[in-house]
């Protein structure tokens, strides 16, 4: 009866703890290392938060660099939007001109 309480308490305490380290958003973003090997370590262009151990040997200690953020993201997002509006604004000027020049030569 004691090992069948004690097994007991142990499983209550080890699969909640099982279970809360695979919803953390690490695994998301790949700045841990894969539980099922499926992705690397940092492959995202997060830092990996914890040392792996690649199949070559020895260990990758972690990066200090900061995450890129969701503000740099949409920032520079905008700043695309912003080059490719232009470029087309350019175009649609050098579209014109050459249509002109176009009427220009057919009369």
């Amino acid at each position: 009866m004691k090992k069948i309480i004690l097994s007991l308490i142990i499983l209550v305490f080890t699969i909640p703890s099982i279970s809360f380290a695979h919803r953390s958003g690490c695994h998301r973003w790949h700045s841990c290392p894969s539980d099922s090997g499926s992705y690397v370590c940092g492959d995202l262009g997060y830092p990996c938060k914890y040392p792996t151990y690649p199949k070559s040997g020895g260990i990758l200690l972690p990066n200090t660099q900061t995450p890129p953020s969701v503000e740099n993201d949409q920032s520079i997002k905008q700043q695309k939007i912003l080059s490719l509006k232009k470029q087309i604004s350019e175009l649609t000027l050098k579209l014109q001109q050459l249509q002109n020049q176009l009427i220009e030569l057919e009369k």
